[in-house]
């Protein structure tokens, strides 16, 4: 078993999560602002 191909799938694995959740927070957080623009309050 190559344990190098392993490291490197699990490795693009993490960093294809973290981007994911930055993405979706970010997503989430434009949506709010947008939110917050149509509703004063």
């Amino acid at each position: 078993m190559d344990y190098g191909l392993l490291i490197i799938g699990i490795a693009l694995l993490l960093v294809s999560y973290l981007v994911a959740v930055k993405k979706q927070t970010w997503l989430l957080a434009r949506f709010n602002e947008k939110k917050l623009r149509i509703n004063p309050y």
